[in-house]
């Protein structure tokens, strides 16, 4: 019994050596982390829980080597980033705090191949609508400028009558068939009624569209009857 022991214990022993030696031959293919890794191990390569050292370092997970899923990377600067990657590129939602002459600057929003494509869109709220096919919400750009066009089959809705609309903040204006609103302030509600024609122009019926828009910006919001 006590040889049978023995033979486990230098079983066991022998297994955590092996994977003690697949830890410490494991790399990590961005070369500014890849002098010293400590974790998760498949093929040779980084891969799942871990954390890389060198010149930077990161904390995180890891696929073939790179960081990718959620990670904080620190830079030897000091700056750090605290969100998604993908092959090794800050991707996705993250926050980035950089330290530049004793100020920290913080950006939180979206990132695509390591490049801040800006804060997360904040969808606008719905809270009345009434016969409408579809509508869309486009933020272009940043601003205060509201406008609002209306569809039908594709065109814009020249059937319209009845019309009412009413905007919590800014100055109305009219181009053609659509409705803008400059110097607006977020977050910024708006009410629309009106009658149109259906699709097939054989009966008319009610519309109702209640929707608050609270991050700033330029927005295009399109209706489809």
């Amino acid at each position: 019994m006590k040889h049978i022991i023995l033979c486990l214990l230098f079983l066991c022993a022998s297994i955590f050596a092996i994977k003690i030696q697949a830890q410490g031959d494991c790399k990590v293919a961005k070369e500014e982390i890849s002098e010293f890794y400590q974790g998760e191990c498949k093929n040779g390569l980084a891969h799942g829980q871990g954390k890389a050292t060198g010149i930077d370092q990161y904390e995180g997970e890891f696929k073939k080597g790179l960081p990718h899923g959620k990670g904080t990377y620190l830079w030897k600067s000091g700056d750090t980033y605290t969100g998604e990657w993908k092959k090794g590129e800050m991707s996705g939602r993250g926050t980035m705090h950089i330290v530049s002459g004793g100020r920290d600057t913080t950006y939180t929003g979206i990132w695509n191949k390591d490049a801040y494509e800006g804060p997360e869109l904040q969808k606008p709220q719905i809270r009345q609508k009434v016969g409408i096919d579809r509508y869309d919400f486009d933020r272009v750009a940043e601003g205060n400028r509201l406008t609002i066009d209306i569809f039908m089959n594709g065109m814009p809705n020249n059937s319209v009558t009845n019309f009412t609309i009413n905007v919590s903040s800014g100055i109305q204006s009219r181009r053609g068939n659509t409705f803008v609103f400059d110097e607006v302030n977020y977050p910024v509600e708006c009410l629309l009624r009106y009658k149109t024609w259906n699709k097939l122009h054989t009966s008319q019926h009610d519309v109702i569209f209640n929707f608050v828009i609270e991050q700033e910006g330029e927005w295009d919001v399109d209706i489809h009857n």
